[in-house]
């Protein structure tokens, strides 16, 4: 409906699909990562449902909902997750389904690569142009996604085979697109001719952390599964590490020509890759710090951006940063005049730091709280629209010294630590956290 005039608006089937298929990816599953939130959730069914109510696209392995890869890639990425926490076996058959179709036609018919739009019905590419920035790259997460479902279901004899069957295929993909998609800076670029495996768009992928995060999964979930060719998952490693050293040597280069969003989409990136793959960190955290200001540098003195649904990816990429530098921790009551701080290093130690500019009493907590997804993750997948848990209470190990506050411990950490400020007061937690990720 129309939001002014509240008139309905006619649209197509096909921009239904895609609409609905988008609406629950980059909107209702963010935010259910981040809250559990039961609306969300509830919101979420209920597209989904109606999304596979109407899935009347024909392939050799049934009906799927789309012929886009866009579309069917959103579709794999939430009917992966929603698999974990729903009872619904609708879900994770359907999500088997496309990934069937995918690994069986599209990939198949299309020398290995997504096609941007493949006809199932008559097992050809209408478009094989392979779109790897948005609009396109949803496949290599989504595929990703169903292949850990898979691993992580492998005690049963059906998904076992699955995840078996789709590993070639899958990683056959990953390795041609650093083998034809890689520009001579050593960047993922936008598109490339399939039939010919050149090139077309050479201009640097923003969203290559993307594409990074399906490899990260990938090869974690082949490597939990035990049964895959280790040095080929050690050369897509070694070229995830290629193309980030190749992003760390970028310095405010045209990400989608200069736009906001491209600023957006590159940085929160870098943020999923330090974060699944920690060994890069030190090499992606100063580059992070230096290209967030070219970003927030867009932000007009209203606050807007481009005042645009877009304005809403700089938000989300200004919250994953601030979660960098605090930790993922906050004050309630939130105040402007608090600044809380994370300081961290690989062997375990941590210290975050409150300081304030007014009298303050409220309590320090951490922003995102635990709830069922976070739970029924087999492991904490590198995926899209998460939210990094830099350092949530269950990592810290200890409370080692605690400067300016009493009562300083895990467990009241864990519920709320009540803080109280004079104007210029400070507090100083040093921390022993765990090391794994």
């Amino acid at each position: 409906a129309n939001a002014r005039t509240g008139e309905r608006i006619d649209e197509s089937f096909r921009e239904l699909m895609f609409s609905s298929s988008e609406y629950v990816k980059d909107g209702l599953l963010s935010v259910y990562e981040a809250y559990g939130d039961e609306q969300a959730y509830n919101r979420m069914i209920d597209v989904v449902d109606a999304i596979l109510a109407h899935s009347k696209h024909e392939s050799k392995f049934g009906t799927i909902p789309d012929k886009r890869s866009e579309v069917l890639g959103e579709m794999l990425q939430t009917l992966s997750r929603l698999s974990l926490v729903s009872n619904n076996e609708a879900y994770p058959e359907m999500a088997s389904r496309i990934a069937d179709a995918i690994t069986g036609q599209m990939l198949a018919e299309n020398h290995g690569l997504p096609a941007h739009t493949f006809n199932f019905e008559t097992n050809t590419a209408d478009k094989p142009v392979v779109m790897l920035r948005d609009h396109g790259n949803e496949v290599v997460g989504g595929l990703a996604e169903v292949y850990a479902l898979a691993v992580s279901r492998s005690d049963d004899p059906v998904w076992a085979e699955r995840a078996d069957r789709w590993a070639e295929p899958i990683a056959h993909m990953l390795e041609q697109i650093f083998k034809v998609a890689v520009n001579k800076d050593g960047l993922i670029v936008n598109t490339v001719d399939a039939d010919t495996m050149t090139i077309v768009d050479d201009r640097p992928n923003d969203n290559w952390g993307y594409i990074v995060n399906g490899v990260l999964l990938f090869v974690e979930a082949s490597q939990k599964r035990g049964s895959f060719d280790e040095n080929r998952l050690a050369k897509l490693l070694m070229n995830v590490d290629q193309v980030v050293a190749s992003v760390v040597a970028t310095d405010g280069i045209a990400w989608e020509g200069l736009h906001h969003d491209g600023f957006a989409d590159t940085v929160e990136s870098a943020l999923y890759c330090a974060y699944h793959r920690p060994e890069l960190a030190p090499m992606l955290l100063p580059w992070v710090d230096d290209q967030i200001g070219v970003m927030l540098g867009m932000q007009t003195s209203d606050g807007f951006i481009a005042k645009t649904y877009l304005d809403g990816n700089f938000i989300r990429t200004s919250m994953m940063y601030a979660d960098l530098r605090t930790g993922g921790w906050t004050v309630d009551p939130w105040s402007p005049d608090v600044r809380v701080g994370l300081a961290s290093d690989a062997q375990g130690k941590a210290a975050i730091v409150i300081e304030s500019a007014v009298p303050y009493e409220g309590k320090l907590v951490y922003r995102l709280p635990a709830h069922t997804l976070q739970e029924a993750l087999p492991w904490d997948w590198p995926r899209l629209n998460s939210w990094p848990r830099w350092l949530p209470p269950e990592r810290v190990a200890e409370v080692v010294s605690a400067q300016g506050v009493e009562g300083a411990s895990q467990e009241a950490l864990a519920s709320g630590l009540p803080i109280s400020l004079a104007p210029g007061g400070r507090i100083t937690l040093e921390l022993r956290k765990t090391v794994e990720n």
